[in-house]
């Protein structure tokens, strides 16, 4: 949606180069991981295919980004890590110690990820607690507030409906579907 994700003005600028210097590096190390293991071969050539399907490259999209579009490139990049974890143990860790490291090294992994998911989940109680959950992560998102908007329509709360719907229109006033909710 407008305004939410800032525009890059220059591939000169800083909020370019970075992360584009970051996916290069991590890149490299994917290679370089790739070419020693069958696993994160497959995990950088699914992660890599998959995501060149949803990435606007070959299809144009009027999505710039969701979630839901890189669940199946997480499948290839959780492999790629897997993968890089074991060749880390591999190289850095004694024979008889090597199951016990991937355990901590998993556990080190996986447990702020799985906290992340737990705390993720009370988000998802009602549709209310959702877009009020996405209207406070992205603020200046007018969809957020338009489908905040229409849950308190559906509990007949007009104040706050209205309230929503005029924060969408002062975010996006051009945002046709917010300006039809409103009439209505």
């Amino acid at each position: 949606m407008v305004n939410v994700v800032p525009v890059v003005a220059s591939p000169a600028s800083l909020s370019f180069l970075v992360p584009m210097l970051a996916m290069a590096l991590v890149l490299v190390a994917s290679l370089f991981v790739a070419f020693r293991s069958p696993a994160a071969l497959f995990g950088l050539l699914a992660a890599g295919g998959s995501y060149l399907l949803v990435s606007n490259v070959f299809f144009a999209s009027p999505i710039i980004m969701a979630e839901r579009m890189m669940y199946l490139s997480m499948a290839g990049i959780a492999a790629l890590v897997a993968a890089s974890l074991a060749f880390v143990v591999d190289l850095a860790v004694r024979r008889s110690r090597r199951k016990a490291a991937v355990v901590v090294l998993a556990a080190l992994v996986l447990a702020p990820l799985g906290a992340r998911s737990f705390l993720r989940t009370a988000d998802w109680k009602s549709d209310l607690t959702l877009f009020s959950s996405a209207v406070s992560a992205t603020p200046r998102s007018a969809q957020s507030w338009h489908n905040l908007a229409h849950q308190h329509l559906d509990r007949k709360e007009y104040e706050e409906a209205l309230g929503a719907i005029d924060r969408a229109l002062e975010l996006h006033p051009g945002f046709l579907q917010a300006r039809l909710t409103r009439l209505a």
